[in-house]
């Protein structure tokens, strides 16, 4: 009797685990959280070789901001303060960073010559709900784009990310083909990310990327991809002094760094 009601645990925990692990893979994995970016948590220990393992697709940053993060099709990428786009290394760390596996359940087109503003707003109206957290690919010809990048910061430097945005690098690009890589938060979500939208870009060619600020897209259609995910797993990071002490949640919703 013994040995049964072992197996019979046996087999409940693997069903479980299955469940979970099937569940971990329509969830929007969270290194760390944005108002800890805006308050000077710019440390990490989280690599992008483990990183990888929770999806191949998605965006963030590295250790001291040192560069923007764009992941897309599994591979990882690292915009240089100075704009040029490399792959990043797997040993390189994040202080924060939202990825996904990247399914999509969800496929249209919208009708070019808007600005990015009008276009997240056109996707807004397509999505089954408000409340759900969803990743977002929109691909097509850009006709303008303004693209944040990041400074590295020496290694004690905590000055809150609203101050920093200030004096960033800023990219502008005319006429180039890419895509927009991101999420779709719910506004409750302010404390753990930007809402609605947290996108970056990188060009077809890999050329360019960095954090969308604004833009307008071409006169050809856009294709938009979206992955309806079921919520959110969270890691905080665990060595990092700074993000131990007591530091203010946004009081305001932001829609922006």
């Amino acid at each position: 009797m013994k040995k049964y009601s072992i197996t019979i645990l046996s087999i409940l925990i693997s069903v479980f685990s299955c469940e979970v692990s099937a569940q971990s893979a329509e969830t929007i994995f969270h290194y760390s959280v944005m108002d800890a970016m805006r308050n000077g948590v710019y440390v990490g220990d989280l690599s992008i070789d483990t990183l990888r393992e929770k999806g191949d697709f998605g965006l963030g940053t590295f250790n001291h901001l040192d560069g923007e993060m764009v992941a897309l099709d599994g591979i990882y990428y690292r915009v240089s303060p100075s704009g040029k786009v490399v792959q990043a290394e797997q040993d390189r760390k994040v202080p924060f960073a939202a990825v996904a596996h990247f399914t999509p359940d969800i496929e249209f087109e919208i009708d070019g010559d808007f600005t990015i503003t009008r276009m997240q707003e056109e996707i807004v109206k397509r999505l089954p709900s408000f409340n759900k957290p969803f990743g977002i690919q929109i691909h097509g010809l850009m006709a303008e784009i303004q693209l944040g990048g990041a400074l590295k910061l020496s290694e004690n430097d905590t000055t809150g990310l609203a101050k920093l945005m200030a004096t960033r690098p800023v990219y502008h690009v005319a006429g180039i083909s890419g895509t927009l890589v991101g999420f779709y938060n719910p506004t409750f979500m302010i404390n753990i990310d930007l809402s609605p939208f947290h996108l970056h870009f990188i060009s077809d060619d890999r050329s360019v990327g960095g954090h969308v600020i604004s833009g307008k897209s071409g006169t050809a259609k856009i294709k938009v991809r979206v992955d309806t995910k079921v919520g959110y797993e969270l890691l905080f990071p665990e060595s990092s002094p700074r993000f131990q002490q007591d530091w203010n949640a946004s009081p305001v919703y932001q829609s922006s760094y």
